[in-house]
């Protein structure tokens, strides 16, 4: 299963919005369990995508969800 997925809301609320990239922890356990219960891996649609690997190195902001994508056990984690 894959779940295509874009962050914004998903792993942060609006409240959270004082930056772009922000990203709430509690959030990510909430998708991590869903991951998990589903068995699936996560294609990105998000704007975020694009900080991902295309230009060779991640922004700081997604190695940041990187790891905080794995620290709750999402490793399979795809863009569009």
């Amino acid at each position: 299963m894959v779940i295509f997925l874009d962050l914004d809301g998903v792993v942060n609320c609006e409240k959270d919005w004082v930056h772009p990239y922000t990203v709430r922890l509690e959030c990510v356990k909430n998708l991590a369990r869903i991951v998990k219960a589903l068995d699936a891996g996560i294609v990105l649609t998000s704007s975020w995508r694009t900080g991902w690997v295309r230009i060779g190195k991640c922004t700081p902001q997604i190695e940041n969800l990187k790891q905080m994508f794995s620290s709750q056990g999402i490793e399979d984690c795809y863009c569009l």
